[in-house]
C-alpha cells in the first residue's frame, strides 16, 4: 500500500472499522449541484455539508460532514509577504488569474488555476511555496521543500505567463477535523472539474470515474 497522509489513514481506519458505508447516487449529485448553484457567497461565507471524503479513497461518511468555508479578499501573489499575519490559518485556497475583488470571484471559473488545501501547515506557508516556484521559472531549481507537480510547472512555463497576474483567494477554516480541508478542495475540485470537464489548469488531475453526491450549500 502506498504511503497515505493523515486524512486518508484517519479515513481508512474509519471504514476498517465499520463506521463508513456508500452513500447517494446520481440523482442525489444533481439535487446537490443544483442547490449549490442556487446560493450565493457574496457574504464571504460558504456553509458546506459533504458526504465526501476524496476520490483517492471514494469512501463515505455515514453522517454528513458539515464545515464552514470563511472567504477573504483576494491578495496579489506578488505581494504574500505583506499579508504573512492575516494568512496564518488552515483551510484551503484558489489562485486565480485577474481575480481583483471578491465580488467577480467563482470557485469553479476558468480564472481558477489552482486550488489547493492547507491542512499540516498555514495557507502563507503553502502559498509562499507556490510563489517561489512560480517566481524562479524553469531555468532554476526549486530550493529543498519546494517541488511543484508537472501540471504546475507546465502553466508556469507557458507562453505569455505572468506572475503579477495571479491572485491569492483564501479560504479560512476552523480546524475541528484534521481532514475537512482536504474534503473542501476535493469537493471544489470536483464542481470545477464538473463545470468545466478538466480540472484546474495547475492541477494534477486526479478526480476520476463518476464519483457519487458531494456536497451542499446551505
Amino acid at each position: 500500500m502506498s504511503k497515505l497522509d493523515p486524512y486518508e489513514l484517519e479515513v481508512l481506519q474509519a471504514f476498517e472499522s465499520g463506521k463508513l458505508k456508500p452513500v447517494a447516487g446520481k440523482a442525489e449529485l444533481l439535487r446537490m449541484r443544483a442547490a449549490a448553484r442556487a446560493t450565493a457567497i457574496k457574504d464571504r461565507r460558504v456553509q458546506l455539508s459533504s458526504n465526501f471524503i476524496g476520490p483517492r479513497m471514494t469512501m463515505h461518511l455515514v453522517k454528513d460532514l458539515r464545515f464552514r468555508v470563511d472567504l477573504g479578499d483576494p491578495i496579489q501573489l506578488i505581494k504574500l509577504d505583506a499579508h504573512r499575519e492575516a494568512l496564518q490559518c488552515r483551510g484551503i485556497y484558489f489562485l486565480c488569474e485577474g481575480v481583483r475583488t471578491l465580488e467577480i470571484f467563482e470557485p469553479d471559473s476558468p480564472r481558477v488555476v489552482y486550488i489547493g488545501k492547507a491542512a499540516n501547515e498555514t495557507i502563507y506557508s503553502r502559498c509562499r511555496k507556490h510563489k517561489v516556484a512560480l517566481e524562479l521559472g524553469a531555468a532554476t531549481a526549486p530550493p529543498p521543500g519546494i517541488r511543484p507537480g508537472r501540471s504546475f510547472r507546465a502553466y508556469r512555463d507557458s507562453p505569455g505567463f505572468d506572475v503579477s497576474t495571479i491572485f491569492l483567494v483564501p479560504g479560512f477554516m476552523k480546524r475541528r477535523r484534521s481532514y475537512e480541508p482536504a474534503c473542501a478542495e476535493e469537493y471544489f475540485l470536483y464542481q470545477f472539474a464538473v463545470r468545466n470537464g478538466v480540472p484546474p489548469a495547475a492541477n494534477t488531475a486526479h478526480v476520476r470515474g463518476d464519483p457519487p453526491a458531494l456536497a451542499d450549500f446551505s
